[in-house]
């Protein structure tokens, strides 16, 4: 069984976030983490990445401080292989000896999209 955790930080440079999230981890220990809307990209992003104790992630950066996709996984565990990225969302192929081989979509469903959608622009 793959476990998964997904969650909206709201801004992943802050304390906060770290305990949060290292609670989660230590309670749940999932196998992939999706992060949205982290609202941080370039170095910082990277060193916030780096702190949270996986190997291996892709990313789509915030743009200023709005939107970005984190995935997070360790390779000894799973393979997971990027094959398509938007602002919206990142699509990745994973597995591993344990289970069939799954894909995972990270969604980060910006609030001005939902508005051009219901005003009819999109």
């Amino acid at each position: 069984m793959v476990k998964t955790f997904s969650g909206n930080s709201r801004s992943s440079k802050h304390s906060k976030f770290l305990s949060t999230f290292n609670l989660y981890k230590d309670s749940y220990k999932p196998d992939i983490v999706c992060i949205l809307e982290p609202r941080i990209s370039g170095n910082d992003a990277s060193s916030v990445i780096k702190s949270l104790g996986y190997d291996t992630w892709a990313i789509y950066d915030a743009i200023g401080f709005s939107g970005g996709i984190w995935v997070l996984w360790n390779p000894s565990d799973l393979k997971l292989e990027e094959f398509d990225n938007h602002k919206q969302f990142i699509n990745l192929k994973c597995s591993s000896a344990n289970v069939e081989t799954f894909q995972i979509i990270a969604v980060y469903a910006s609030p001005n999209n939902m508005i051009e959608w219901s005003c009819g622009m999109l």
